[in-house]
């Protein structure tokens, strides 16, 4: 692929000195918070029960969908750190994850958002890779994919503004894309906490669940507790 993505919106690109001096301050400021003090825990349970529709958390944006009979796994990034660079590195909150669980030996498609780091990790995708039916990606990641050993007949590779619109009638909101690295300069539970604040604010029904917590769908109880604030 010898194209060149262009944003459609003016963003502006330059770096100056005295944004180096606010980003080191800001660093400084925040950064005995930046990660919890200690691993956050990891629900073990793993009971493959396939009658039920659920959505497991792994952390970060990893999540199990069961659904119709279906697995769908989404942006399975297992791996201990969100950069190959150990200057930029975020070391994984969780500590080391399995992928042995019941719940992850068969696939029927893994679903990759993007292709950075924290998204698409070459290690978990070679553990997983012989259990998934299928990959759904976006254009330019099946390279990768089939670099790293995947049959091109299990890929569908797909472009920008492509999508599959179906009525979902979502009640239940469950935040993701936090609680497993460092990519920004907030404290590591913040975006857990305005999100759930917002949610209240809104009326919207939001769970919590731990990581490796799984939800049973269409259930009329589900986790909502602030485990974060006991950490």
């Amino acid at each position: 692929m010898n194209k060149k993505y262009t944003n459609q919106i003016h963003t502006d690109m330059s770096f100056k000195s005295k944004d180096i001096i606010s980003l080191m301050t800001d660093y400084f400021k925040i950064k005995s918070k930046l990660r919890p003090i200690k691993d956050l825990p990891i629900v073990l349970s793993n009971k493959d029960n396939e009658s039920l529709e659920s959505v497991t958390w792994f952390g970060h944006s990893a999540s199990l969908l069961k659904i119709e009979g279906k697995k769908l796994l989404l942006d399975p990034m297992f791996g201990d750190a969100s950069s190959p660079f150990p200057l930029f590195n975020s070391k994984r909150y969780s500590g080391a994850f399995s992928l042995e669980r019941d719940d992850l030996q068969e696939i029927d498609a893994i679903i990759i958002s993007h292709n950075h780091y924290d998204h698409l990790n070459y290690k978990s995708i070679m553990q997983l890779k012989d259990r998934a039916k299928h990959f759904y990606v976006p254009t330019g990641v099946a390279q990768y994919l089939i670099k790293w050993g995947v049959s091109p007949s299990k890929i569908s590779e797909h472009n920008w503004w492509d999508e599959i619109t179906f009525d979902n009638k979502g009640e239940l909101l469950l935040p993701i894309h936090w609680g497993a690295f460092t990519l920004a300069l907030h404290e590591w539970s913040d975006p857990i906490e305005r999100v759930t604040k917002e949610a209240n604010r809104l009326g919207v029904k939001i769970t919590t669940p731990q990581i490796g917590e799984s939800i049973t769908l269409k259930s009329t109880n589900y986790p909502s507790s602030t485990w974060w604030k006991e950490i």
